[in-house]
């Protein structure tokens, strides 16, 4: 067993269905010219998944999966699968990490992030914050066409959470409570929703 909960070595992308995660994808390489030095370049994987730990566990997230590679160090250099790891064992990791419930993969390291409860709640509180404010929104252009309004919402709803880390329960229970409130509104306006 290694010093973390489990090893895998299977299709790193099943991962990809854990609940509240992130993904940071370390595949940086690029053809030509380098301006950074390759030591350089591993402190910023370094720099960058401590950070991301670090965001995670500010926003209650429960675990980031660290795209890396296959890429295994040779003598004298190290890669970014390395420097992950390194960091995954070092001491500024441990209050943000559960290491029993990490996994290592080939490709990826699934960090699972220590539970703060102040970082769920202010999350939870940003959502329906956003919520709310789509659905006053949707309230303001209800006596113009209540299906325009909905639909118009549901695409500003979509767009917005495809940039942010939303798990699909959420998305679901959004859309739930959207179908809810476009039917209130049908009720109150006197139209039937279809």
């Amino acid at each position: 067993m290694s010093r973390f909960g489990h090893t895998d070595n299977g299709d790193w992308s099943r991962f990809c269905n854990l609940p509240n995660h992130r993904v940071v994808d370390f595949h940086w390489s690029r053809y030509g010219p380098r301006r950074k030095s390759y030591g350089e370049r591993m402190g910023e994987v370094y720099e960058t998944a401590l950070d991301a730990l670090v965001k995670a566990y500010e926003d209650g997230v429960e675990y980031v999966l660290f795209t890396h590679g296959y890429s295994t160090s040779r003598p004298g250099q190290t890669t970014a699968r390395s420097t992950v790891r390194a960091l995954m064992r070092s001491k500024e990791a441990t209050q943000y990490i559960i290491r029993r419930d990490c996994i290592q993969n080939n490709a990826v390291f699934v960090a699972a992030i220590r539970p703060n409860p102040s970082g769920a709640v202010a999350y939870q509180e940003k959502l329906e914050n956003e919520y709310k404010e789509l659905i006053s929104q949707i309230s303001a252009v209800a006596s113009h066409s209540i299906d325009e309004a909905f639909k118009a919402a549901e695409r500003t709803i979509l767009a917005s959470l495809v940039q942010k880390p939303v798990t699909p329960y959420l998305l679901d229970k959004l859309r739930h409570k959207l179908s809810n409130y476009r039917n209130q509104l049908s009720r109150k306006c006197g139209v039937f929703a279809v």
